[in-house]
């Protein structure tokens, strides 16, 4: 049954208008169906014209914005929906294209056996989803070099996979990616393909690690107290300023979480699975009750943070977080934003207080008490300590 783009677009717009969403927002949703229509050329949708539509390059031959590929991805879900039902859906939900699967069954087999594996586990969605991945890659690999069966996969398949994917994949930290293969490669019970990740020598990239100075931060601390920025922003902002809390666990927390009458918060961390128990600082619970009482939308979700445009949902992932640290930063008048600047800076505060590296790797819900090692890197004092003297006579 052909389907017109215009019937698609008055019924989404009729939802919409219903669920709430602001007139502005309506509006860009109309102009992309327009887009879509003229794209089309005779008016009607079809799943395989949506995906060359998200696709296309401008007519100059550049590529659009991440933006503007971004809400095209969401008007052909929304549209592949109707076409498939009959029914408007304006849940959000991600886009990615088809990506390349192994044929050989017994490569599926695994993958399938290792994806059960980690969910059972009860390791973080997230982080199920960039192991299998990497599993995924390394199966497809296989596959394209005449290997079928996992058994049959040598030690040189390892090297030549690392040397591949490090070539694609520009940019990636080669510590981090031996860091997320290596448990696919111990799920398989091969002690030879794990040893043979240890002869590719991933080395990780060692940059500066931003520090805040006292006269920033206590400019944040200012910004959030005046209010030179929404409650909401003031909250997330202090919550990470002196706990280092992750962006998942910020988006995660529950207003159940919050024990008002003993001034902490209580969360699983989210990429760990770790307990965590954090005290609720003066100036973090009066921007979170500002923030909850004045500012939050009535939702029917019992998270803290949620969108401040219908529908109003818990945030998906760490641009809104990152957004709000952006805007209390520059309204500070201070030089980044980001929990993970605030992460590493109240590391080496507390590093620099004389906490005990295993109480911060506590703190921080380190799965691994070694990686609050990398946090000494921004420590000069205490790397100025481990500096031996040289001998007499060995300076000319």
């Amino acid at each position: 049954m052909d389907i017109r783009i215009d019937s698609i677009g008055e019924s989404v717009v009729e939802a919409l208008h219903a669920a709430g969403y602001m007139d502005s927002t309506i509006r860009v949703y109309r102009k992309y169906f327009r887009y879509l229509k003229e794209a089309s050329g005779d008016g009607l949708y079809t799943e395989e014209q949506g995906r060359r539509w998200v696709g296309a390059s401008k007519p100059d031959g550049s590529p659009y914005c991440e933006n503007v590929v971004g809400f095209r991805r969401r008007i052909v879900g929304i549209a592949d929906a109707y076409a498939d039902n009959g029914h408007v859906d304006l849940s959000v939900r991600s886009y990615e294209p088809a990506q390349p699967m192994p044929e050989s069954p017994a490569l599926l087999d695994v993958l399938a056996d290792y994806g059960r594996d980690d969910h059972a586990r009860g390791l973080a969605r997230g982080t199920c989803d960039y192991y299998w991945r990497l599993a995924r890659e390394y199966a497809v690999y296989l596959e394209r070099h005449g290997t079928q069966s996992i058994e049959d996969a040598d030690v040189a398949s390892v090297l030549g996979f690392v040397a591949d994917i490090m070539g694609r994949w520009t940019g990636t930290d080669g510590q981090h990616l031996a860091t997320n293969f290596r448990p696919f490669l111990k799920f398989l019970g091969r002690r030879d393909l794990t040893d043979a990740l240890k002869m590719a020598s991933l080395a990780k990239r060692h940059g500066i690690v931003p520090m805040l100075g006292d006269a920033d931060e206590e400019a944040l601390a200012d910004a959030c107290r005046d209010r030179l920025v929404p409650a909401r922003d003031a909250a997330i902002t202090l919550l990470a300023l002196p706990t280092g809390m992750r962006a998942c666990d910020i988006i995660g927390l529950k207003t159940g979480d919050i024990d008002w009458r003993t001034s902490t918060l209580t969360i699983v961390q989210r990429k760990t699975g770790n307990p965590l128990t954090a005290p609720l600082l003066p100036a973090v619970a009066e921007a979170l009750a500002e923030y909850i009482l004045a500012e939050r939308p009535d939702t029917e979700y019992d998270n803290v943070f949620v969108s401040t445009k219908a529908p109003h949902r818990p945030y998906r992932d760490h641009a809104a977080i990152y957004s709000a640290t952006e805007r209390t930063f520059r309204a500070a008048g201070v030089a980044g934003a980001g929990t993970l600047l605030l992460r590493h800076n109240a590391a080496s505060r507390m590093l620099r207080s004389g906490a005990a590296p295993p109480v911060i790797s506590a703190v921080l819900g380190h799965a691994d008490p070694d990686t609050t090692n990398g946090y000494m890197e921004v420590d000069a004092g205490r790397m100025r300590a481990c500096v031996l003297p040289l001998p007499k006579g060995a300076i000319a």
